[in-house]
């Protein structure tokens, strides 16, 4: 199983849109390093139960209808189904995203 020692050596930015590596994937949970330019955004979505860990930059993340400000260090666990969104703000922000469900889709 490939372990990363640096994630600034993993992690992709693109102009066109969030980049995303896939860390890890097995029938029961999904690892994703995201990201994301300035201005950028995942848009608001359900999904599975998550976890959100934030490793550099700053950015807005929203559970439900409460926005969070987040930056390196903050973490973010979001259940089952409710509504999630991430925002980078005025600098490129990177996280990874653990779900618990990966085959879960909009529900």
């Amino acid at each position: 199983m490939p372990n990363w020692s640096n994630w600034q050596q993993a992690v992709q930015y693109s102009p066109d849109g969030p980049g995303v590596t896939l860390l890890h994937r097995s029938e029961r949970l999904k690892v994703l390093l995201v990201g994301l330019e300035p201005g950028q955004a995942l848009p608001p979505h359900p999904g599975p139960e998550a976890s959100f860990s934030f490793l550099g930059g700053r950015g807005i993340m929203l559970i439900g209808e409460k926005e969070l400000e987040v930056g390196a260090g903050a973490l973010a666990v979001v259940p089952e189904g409710e509504i999630r969104s991430i925002r980078a703000t005025t600098e490129r922000l990177a996280f990874v995203g653990t779900l618990g469900d990966p085959d879960a889709t909009h529900r």
